[in-house]
C-alpha cells in the first residue's frame, strides 16, 4: 500500500464518516453459556442485575446478558449515506483497530501487502502510528455511542476507496 500518507485527511470531517477511526468504543463477544439477565434491587435498595433461568423479553423484545471485552479503538465501516440518514442512524458497523507494534516485521508486512483479507492496514494511522482492523470482529455499536468518543482520524477519499475494496475482497473473497 504505497503512499500511506494520501490514506488520511488532513482534518477530521466534520460529520460521522467511512473510514473515520472513533477511541475507546467497547467491542466485545456474549460470555458462554448465555445467562440471563433481569433488572433488580440490590443491597441497599440499590438498582442493578440478577442472574435469570428464562428470558425476560418485556422491553422490546430485547435481551440481556453478560458480555466480555474491550474498549478499543475502531474503523468505521458503515457508508457514510446511511450515516447522515436519521431512520439509519441507530447503529454504525465498526471494526476494531489494533496497532502494529506487536506483529514481527514479515506478518506487518503480509498484512500491508493486503496478503490478509481478515486484515485492513491502516498504515501511518495519525497518533496511533502504524496498525490493522480484523474485519473478522465487525460488530455494531449504537450511535449515540460512537457520538460521545473522540474521533482520532478520517480518510481521504482514496483511503475510503481502499477501505472499500479491501472490505468487499474480504467479504466476497474476491
Amino acid at each position: 500500500m504505497s503512499g500511506t500518507s494520501s490514506l488520511w485527511a488532513p482534518c477530521i470531517e466534520r460529520d460521522l464518516s467511512q473510514g473515520d477511526i472513533v477511541d475507546a468504543v467497547p467491542v466485545g463477544v456474549a460470555v458462554d453459556p448465555i445467562q440471563f439477565l433481569k433488572k433488580a434491587s440490590l443491597k441497599g435498595g440499590k438498582p442493578g442485575w440478577m442472574v435469570s433461568s428464562k428470558p425476560q423479553s418485556k422491553e422490546g423484545n430485547l435481551e440481556y446478558w453478560p458480555t466480555r471485552g474491550r474498549l478499543v479503538p475502531v474503523v468505521v465501516l458503515s457508508h457514510s449515506c446511511d450515516l447522515d440518514k436519521p431512520d439509519r442512524r441507530a447503529r454504525v458497523v465498526v471494526a476494531p483497530v489494533t496497532g502494529a507494534s506487536g506483529l514481527t516485521s514479515s506478518a506487518w508486512m503480509t498484512i500491508l501487502s493486503s496478503g490478509r483479507r481478515a486484515m485492513l492496514p491502516l498504515p501511518g494511522l495519525p497518533g496511533l502510528g502504524d496498525a490493522y482492523a480484523d474485519l473478522r470482529l465487525t460488530c455494531t455499536v449504537d450511535r449515540s455511542y460512537i457520538d460521545t468518543c473522540a474521533r482520532l482520524a478520517s480518510m481521504s477519499a482514496p483511503g475510503v476507496t481502499r477501505l472499500q475494496v479491501h472490505f468487499v475482497g474480504f467479504v466476497a473473497r474476491g
